[in-house]
């Protein structure tokens, strides 16, 4: 990993404030991951990265789709689904996910539970995670989208929610902001 890092780095790292500053981060999120990854290939199977996935939702104006990019998928060796999103800023905080103002993750987990990613099969989720990459210390960490709502509910007051902006915004009367 390391040297896929040099070789991606390329040229940049004969600058000093490159070398000094972003290659030690780089070398400790390295080093996080490696264990991270060593840790998880145990239980878990990466399925898909960077995969787009879509489902389509009845509306009162007609068809709308949903599409999004699911970061990495993962499949536990029993079929369980781990939906991963990395972050090298601060993930959202638990209580603008469990109150529904980041939803990301849960809409990401109702496309799947609706056969929404091609290529993986529907599969209960077990986990919605973020992966925070920062280099610093700690260099990185992994934490769940909830401490609270289980990865059901949230995927489930997702999608209930959307269902509701669409239905909202379908009507005439509802005003676009600009």
């Amino acid at each position: 990993l390391l040297e896929l890092g040099r070789e991606a780095f390329g040229d940049v790292l004969s600058y000093p404030a490159v070398w000094a500053f972003w290659w030690p981060r780089f070398e400790r999120i390295a080093n996080w991951f490696v264990e991270f990854e060593a840790e998880r290939r145990e239980y878990f199977k990466t399925a898909l990265l960077e995969k787009k996935g879509t489902i389509e939702i009845a509306g009162p104006a007609g068809s709308f789709t949903l599409s999004g990019t699911a970061d990495r998928i993962d499949k536990k060796k029993d079929g369980g689904i781990s939906i991963i999103d990395y972050k090298t800023g601060s993930p959202p905080s638990h209580k603008e996910i469990d109150t529904g103002m980041a939803p990301q993750l849960a809409l990401e987990a109702a496309m799947v539970e609706r056969g929404g990613f091609d290529g993986l099969p529907k599969a209960p989720i077990l986990e919605l995670l973020y992966i925070r990459l920062s280099g610093s210390n700690p260099a990185g960490e992994a934490r769940a989208a909830s401490k609270k709502i289980s990865v059901e509910e949230l995927a489930t007051e997702a999608f209930e929610g959307l269902q509701r902006l669409i239905a909202q915004f379908d009507r005439e009367a509802t005003p676009y902001l600009t």
